[in-house]
């Protein structure tokens, strides 16, 4: 669309649009990639501080998140909560990115967590509520489902240092690379 409001399409099994449904809150930013709840029957997107929730029929609500940050990522779904990263940075370069839950019933803020970059656009969510997800610069977090972080694995290192184990053992060769055995 020309006019830069953001729409949330469906279309039928045998192509034919079912419904357009504009945001005109969203105006300026992209939404981003949708995911389906299928315990609720609805679409949910992040475009710019608002979470927006599209049922099967074409209905809109939203909910502002934060008003000042934008959302990054896909909102995860799991059974209790909406997971979604959020970008401060456009406001004040110093404030970073966060993850943020939401309950799930009543779209209120359960927890954040502040990362030092910005997120990939994947989180994972496990049957334990516990939060997975990766950084621009290499990490990988896991959190517990109250926003504890559990672990946090600088993924360039753990290669680093895996390739130097592999090569102690004899498995890599530091002039030709894996050998198979």
């Amino acid at each position: 669309r020309v006019s830069g409001t953001p729409h949330f399409y469906s279309y039928s099994s045998t192509g034919n649009q079912a419904w357009d449904t504009p945001f005109a809150l969203g105006y300026g930013y992209l939404p981003s990639h949708p995911s389906f709840d299928s315990g609720a029957g609805k679409i949910n997107s992040a475009v710019g501080p608002h979470l927006v929730q599209i049922t099967e029929a074409g209905e809109l609500t939203k909910t502002t998140i934060d008003s000042n940050g934008i959302a990054t990522t896909m909102v995860a779904v799991s059974p209790l909560n909406l997971i979604v990263g959020f970008d401060f940075t456009n406001y004040n370069p110093a404030s970073g990115s966060q993850v943020i839950a939401m309950d799930k019933a009543t779209k209120e803020i359960k927890w954040r967590f502040k990362v030092d970059s910005r997120l990939n656009n994947q989180i994972a969510i496990d049957k334990d509520e516990n939060v997975y997800f990766a950084t621009q610069i290499g990490k990988l977090y896991g959190l517990n489902s109250n926003g504890g972080l559990m672990w946090v694995i600088r993924v360039v290192m753990f290669l680093i240092m895996l390739m130097h184990y592999y090569t102690l053992i004899g498995f890599i060769s530091p002039q030709l690379g894996p050998q198979v055995k």
